[in-house]
């Protein structure tokens, strides 16, 4: 079992180290990628951003020939403009408007025909609205670049110029089919868009370059695209052959661990004939002394009040021999404990078989009732108080009743325990001077939640600490000065043989509290359900 866990973990191993050296050479490979388009994106950036710029000092040429003068010098408007579309094939068409808010005209063109009305008006809106900085207007092909001149609010005319964003984005940079570029303005109207081819693949990623134009008066956002998919991100030539020899290595490792621990299990099992015989018996000697530790634990109890009755009918004789009656009830009580410590040991040798013979209907509410009648006068000398609060419908558990008995004394007992050496100031909750009790209250409650019968087990002390509750139920855990640690083990193996559940835990209030719950469905005698509804839960107070 021990190599085959290793073998898992080695494979384990071996496949999170090839898929972190794929990740590593994806990434260095992405990179590499990723800095071969930013070279090429920049390059394009670059030239298109000085491009970009000559525009602004074209409008600034033509602005100063439309406004030197109360008239435009239109011959040297037109020389200058095609000088500048002979040199810029770029620039498709120069417009020159006369701004007007309600009737706008055209002054100049280089188009072979009129301005459409629509572009004039667009200019002469555009014109207006601004504040000096040039204006930027989606076209046919291209856009606008629209500048007012004079360049302050006394203008009189809107320059226009018709970009051909292919021919601004025109290159000699090795770009191939599947890249994307486009130029948009800075609100995300794009203005140009070559798509490149679609890529085919499993988990598509895409690699990019965002970024505005260096122009201070043309701040268009130049975007460039790759997107690649697993077969371009990984380096299969290095990645396979890496995956291939680390796994021969590691199957030859395991080939030869294999030889070598049959080897050593053949010695172990050589030494192990020797040591068997001595290992059996030191076996039955530990589970001997378990057994004999758990017997002197429960006989304690009954034995401890069977000479604490021998003793008081002593004094009894002593004192007053005519008293029958009391002698009467101290000798009864002899019988039924020694009756109960001979149970105790028939019981105890079953658990060692987990025996079943014997389960019989349990009335929960009766075990309460025998439980406070035993306990009764040694808790009235302790000054202990001890309730019932016993639901209305008995519980009706299918269980061994001695065993059932025992766990709910052993949990009494711990508590009683608990209450009988602190003072008043540090006990909690209410009626803790009931019946005349100078110390702490002991509660057994019975209810019914759900299809549950539940008997708990609560005292007023001062609780159990945190770092004992989580060992509380472990065996040989005790917080007592003698104690052996097996009680609450003991109470907690019975109740899970009859499939109930054992919790442990502190009050709210104060104290600690015990709960058994054992499930409904189990007892022959099962409730109806109309019942079970209507009273669960309820808890009334029958005895002090």
């Amino acid at each position: 079992m021990n190599t085959n866990r290793v073998w898992y973990i080695a494979v384990f191993a071996w496949v999170l180290i090839c898929a972190i050296f794929t990740y590593w050479s994806a990434t260095i490979l992405i990179n590499d990628l990723k800095a071969d388009l930013d070279t090429d994106a920049q390059s394009l950036h670059r030239i298109v951003s000085q491009r970009a710029d000559q525009h602004d000092a074209h409008l600034t040429g033509l602005s100063s020939l439309a406004s030197v003068n109360k008239e435009p010098l239109l011959g040297p408007l037109a020389s200058l403009s095609d000088t500048i579309q002979q040199f810029y094939t770029r620039i498709t068409f120069i417009d020159l408007v006369m701004l007007d808010k309600k009737n706008p005209s055209q002054i100049f063109t280089t188009r072979k025909s009129d301005i459409v009305p629509i572009t004039v008006n667009a200019i002469n809106t555009a014109a207006y609205a601004s504040t000096g900085a040039l204006q930027i207007l989606p076209a046919p092909n291209g856009y606008l670049l629209v500048k007012r001149s004079p360049n302050s609010d006394l203008a009189r005319y809107g320059i226009a110029l018709s970009i051909d964003t292919a021919k601004l984005l025109e290159n000699d940079l090795d770009f191939g089919p599947e890249i994307s570029i486009s130029l948009a303005r800075d609100d995300g109207t794009q203005l140009f868009h070559k798509a490149g081819n679609s890529v085919a693949g499993l988990f598509s990623f895409p690699l990019k370059f965002h970024q505005a134009l260096g122009s201070r008066s043309q701040p268009l956002i130049l975007d460039v695209r790759k997107t690649v998919t697993l077969s371009d991100m990984i380096p299969w030539a290095i990645v396979l052959p890496f995956i291939f020899l680390s796994g021969v290595t590691l199957f030859a490792a395991k080939a030869y661990s294999d030889q070598f621990f049959r080897a050593k299990r053949s010695e172990e099992r050589a030494l192990l004939g020797q040591h068997e015989a001595r290992i059996a018996q030191a076996s039955r000697i530990n589970s001997l002394g378990e057994m004999a530790s758990g017997i002197a634990h429960e006989l304690t109890q009954p034995l401890t009040a069977i000479l604490s009755k021998s003793q008081a009918g002593e004094h009894i004789v002593k004192l007053n021999p005519e008293d029958t009656e009391t002698l009467s009830s101290v000798l009864s009580s002899i019988t039924q404990q020694s009756k109960r410590a001979g149970d105790i040991l028939v019981r105890l040798r079953k658990w060692t078989v987990q025996e079943t013979d014997g389960l019989e209907p349990v009335d929960l509410n009766a075990v309460a009732r025998g439980i406070k009648e035993i306990m009764k006068a040694d808790l009235k000398e302790r000054g202990i108080a001890i309730q019932l609060f016993l639901n209305p419908t008995s519980p009706i558990i299918f269980a061994d009743a001695v065993q059932i008995e025992q766990v709910v004394f052993n949990l009494a007992k711990n508590g009683a325990e608990a209450l009988e050496n602190i003072s008043d100031d540090n006990l909690t909750g209410e009626n803790i001077k009931a019946d005349g009790a100078t110390g702490g209250t002991l509660e057994i409650s019975t209810f019914m939640s759900d299809e549950f019968a539940v008997i708990e087990i609560a005292d007023n002390g001062t609780g159990i600490s945190k770092d004992s509750m989580s060992n509380v139920l472990k065996p040989f855990f005790t917080t007592k000065p003698n104690g052996m640690g097996l009680g609450l083990s003991l109470c907690e193996n019975i109740v899970e043989r009859f499939n109930g559940v054992l919790e442990i835990k502190n009050r709210s209030s104060g104290g600690v509290v015990a709960t058994a719950k054992f499930p409904l469905q189990n007892s022959p005698c099962k409730i109806p359900s109309a019942e079970i509804s209507a009273k669960s839960k309820s808890k009334i107070k029958v005895q002090k």
